[in-house]
């Protein structure tokens, strides 16, 4: 009686693990025969790791090893691509979060604060221009700048105040612009030097908040 023959074909399926993987029979038997044409078939269809316990072939051996090491690599390179540009980005920020900072910084040493929504202003008077005081009177000055929008009709008032306690008030207005800076000028005659008075901003409006 003669034993039943099983293909090739089945076994190479059946040892592949993989479902539906069909490797022609010529391709396994020719590429252990030494065919690098045949292996390279083998290569560059299906799953050819499944083989490697199939296909002894030296040559296929070492195009398997080839190709995981390759693989390897291009994974490599590109985890070593994102992780470069994860770490520009955040060099980036950094720098950016760094001069937003150091802006920030100067921009309060300068004496700037928010007096309304995009509009910023700082005392000035020993800074600003004085062309438009008029005689002895005691006078503060605010620079106004109508930074982030227009300001539009401005209306600024001020307690004056002497050893904390209101004395009187005064007031002034402007017209801005956006992007334009101006000078208010609060002044009131009062005795004495006018060193010994202090000015208190409480209110300011803009064309914006009526």
């Amino acid at each position: 009686m003669q034993k039943p023959i099983i293909p090739t074909l089945i076994a190479v399926a059946a040892l592949s693990g993989v479902a539906g993987m069909v490797y022609a029979y010529s391709d396994v038997g020719k590429c252990n025969g030494g065919s690098e044409t045949a292996c390279n078939a083998l290569i560059d269809k299906g799953s050819p790791e499944s083989l490697k316990d199939v296909v002894t072939n030296p040559y296929f051996q070492e195009k398997l090893k080839l190709r995981a090491e390759a693989k390897k690599k291009r994974e490599a390179d590109i985890a070593a691509a994102a992780e470069a540009v994860k770490k520009r980005r955040a060099e980036a920020a950094a720098k950016e979060r760094k001069e937003i900072a150091a802006a920030e910084a100067k921009f309060k040493a300068e004496g700037w604060f928010e007096v309304s929504n995009g509009i910023y202003g700082r005392w000035c008077t020993q800074t600003c221009s004085t062309a438009d005081v008029i005689g002895d009177a005691a006078y503060w000055l605010m620079e106004v700048w109508a930074k982030d929008r227009a300001a539009g009709d401005i209306y600024a008032q001020i307690n004056v105040m002497k050893n904390g306690t209101v004395i009187g008030w005064t007031n002034d207005t402007a017209f801005l612009a956006k992007g334009q800076r101006g000078i208010l000028t609060f002044d009131k005659y009062l005795p004495g030097s006018g060193s010994q008075y202090q000015a208190q901003l409480t209110k300011f409006t803009t064309g914006g908040d009526w």
